[in-house]
């Protein structure tokens, strides 16, 4: 079985948050587990950096003028263009996280699909809400919620 891993944003040299979804959204103790993988973190390098560009070039990308996927990013930009528009050096570090095989008792697959019929594709799924993810989330926050020292390499806004 492969490592899992988390992406720890760190700007300036703080630490700000955690790499929280597919956007790269910042949450304070809420990251996304990743299996660890030359393609994943490849994939993640890539968003970040296109993430990153973007916030340099302009917050505010066109909805109406955009797909889909564009508006969701326009969305997580502005949420995280404050924190990030201060800082010079903004990196992601990639952390070995526990491997939570303990199922999430409330996983539902079925109630998660019935939730994204029921809402717009921009709402986004409240995080007191776990029922969308597999491993114990309660557990993750919890190891979350410290700031991480160890790292396996860092991704650096170019």
């Amino acid at each position: 079985m492969r490592n899992s891993v988390c992406y720890a944003y760190y700007a300036d040299n703080k630490f700000i948050g955690w790499y929280a979804d597919s956007f790269g959204s910042i949450r304070p103790n809420s990251p996304k587990i990743y299996g660890d993988s030359t393609e994943q973190n490849d994939i993640i390098k890539k968003n970040f950096l296109y993430k990153i560009q973007k916030l340099k070039e302009k917050s505010n990308i066109p909805i109406e003028t955009n797909p889909i996927g564009l508006t969701i990013l326009n969305d997580s930009l502005d949420n995280d263009k404050e924190i990030l528009k201060k800082s010079k050096n903004i990196e992601l570090r990639v952390v070995l996280c526990p491997f939570y095989d303990g199922p999430n008792i409330n996983y539902n697959k079925e109630v998660y699909r019935n939730w994204v019929k029921q809402h717009d594709i921009k709402d986004k799924v409240p995080q007191e809400i776990d029922f969308w993810v597999y491993a114990d989330y309660s557990k993750v926050k919890e190891w979350a919620s410290k700031e991480p020292i160890e790292f396996l390499f860092t991704i650096k806004a170019e």
